[in-house]
């Protein structure tokens, strides 16, 4: 995965930071893992900082008005189960829930 996180102190104590990630497409879980990592390496006196994370995580499959996985994921079950642990173990919430572009097929 690609990341890069930016600190942005204000006046009030907690920083905000800007992520911006990019998760190759594929079933590989580990990409979410080192982002996660990332994410707790921030975590202060048992509390997540404010985050707002922007970019392609490649987890199509995630119906997030329900917080589940579709039937039959692209990608598998297991890489959409850990990214929407993920944003429930550090108290995100998606703001888009839809796809941004559509597929394109070759004739």
């Amino acid at each position: 995965a690609e990341a890069i996180l930016i600190k942005i102190q204000i006046t009030k104590p907690k920083p905000l930071y800007i992520a911006s990630l990019y998760r190759p497409p594929g079933n590989d879980i580990d990409p979410i893992d080192s982002f996660k990592q990332s994410l707790e390496k921030l975590q202060t006196n048992g509390s997540f900082p404010r985050v707002i994370i922007a970019g392609d995580m490649n987890v199509p499959d995630i119906d997030w008005k329900t917080s589940s996985v579709k039937d039959n994921p692209q990608y598998g079950v297991s890489v959409n189960q850990k990214f929407l642990d993920l944003v429930d173990d550090h108290g995100l919430s998606q703001l888009v829930t839809f796809p941004t572009k559509r597929k394109q097929y070759l004739i």
